[in-house]
């Protein structure tokens, strides 16, 4: 495997990790995975969830960009939108390494970008959705009382008040100053769209081929039970081209280091799927 700095964009004023297989086990023909800023962390995720999936995808072929959003972690102060940044990076890396396709995964914020680039870019062919959109249904409100009663929950809740106040109110100071300069402060004004509206663009990606993963935390999350989602979507065929998992108990940003580790081999199967019986080439 092999790490190198990498810079992209008009002005070159975007910065990212490039991480290559060794060529023994490269597969050449894979699309490339992108993954960026989760809020207003830079460029290795929470906990370094990125770094680990980006080593664990080239234990298995797989290439990858992990990257920041201009104004953001290494990043320079970009002329467009966070959506035009992950574009540039396909365009990057278009020219360093001729790829057509990519492989997008978002991770709560940054699905907002995931989702705009994916419907309107046709070299994105796959895209994964971390604890992504989840809209509350009747099930959802069925079901939401349940939640008081997760010891889980309420160990994660005491836990964090307990060893990680200081670390959250540098964190909130830190949330504070983005929103007062702009720029990162953009990635926490967010909007869903509207549950029609995301129900047809599943649709549509689907019917253009684009495989989707929707993978939910579970515990302290606005995505409650298994099937929420179809729920959402009833009466819609998506076919092979979607799949979900909901795990049902971990937290939102995968503190527990098991956690972190599921959610990684789980990305990486779902990376993996369609090229299980092409050789390295």
């Amino acid at each position: 495997m092999n790490e190198s700095a990498f810079n992209f964009g008009e002005r070159g004023h975007l910065a990212g990790v490039w991480c290559e297989p060794s060529p023994k086990v490269l597969k050449r023909a894979a699309p490339p995975v992108l993954v960026w800023n989760v809020g207003i962390q830079h460029h290795v995720g929470p906990y370094r969830i990125w770094v680990d999936l980006a080593r664990a995808l080239a234990a298995k072929g797989f290439r990858s960009l992990r990257f920041d959003l201009g104004n953001m972690g290494d990043s320079d102060v970009g002329r467009g939108t966070p959506g035009d940044d992950v574009r540039d990076a396909m365009t990057g890396l278009e020219k360093k390494v001729g790829a057509r396709e990519f492989t997008l995964v978002g991770f709560c914020s940054s699905v907002d970008q995931l989702h705009e680039v994916g419907l309107k870019d046709a070299r994105v062919t796959g895209m994964a959705y971390v604890e992504g959109y989840a809209y509350k249904t009747r099930r959802y409100w069925q079901r939401w009382p349940l939640r008081f009663l997760s010891t889980v929950r309420w160990q994660n809740k005491l836990y964090y008040r307990l060893k990680n106040a200081k670390l959250f109110e540098t964190k909130r100071a830190a949330m504070d100053a983005a929103e007062l300069e702009g720029g990162a402060g953009l990635m926490l004004e967010r909007q869903y769209p509207p549950p029609e509206q995301f129900t047809n663009d599943l649709a549509t990606l689907t019917a253009r081929g684009v495989r989707l993963l929707m993978m939910y935390a579970g515990l302290d999350s606005t995505y409650q039970h298994p099937d929420q989602l179809f729920d959402l979507v009833r009466g819609s065929d998506f076919g092979d081209r979607l799949e979900l998992i909901y795990m049902g108990g971990a937290d939102h940003i995968f503190y527990r280091s098991e956690d972190r580790a599921v959610a990684v081999a789980n990305l990486c199967r779902w990376v993996e799927q369609p090229h299980l019986n092409v050789a390295a080439r």
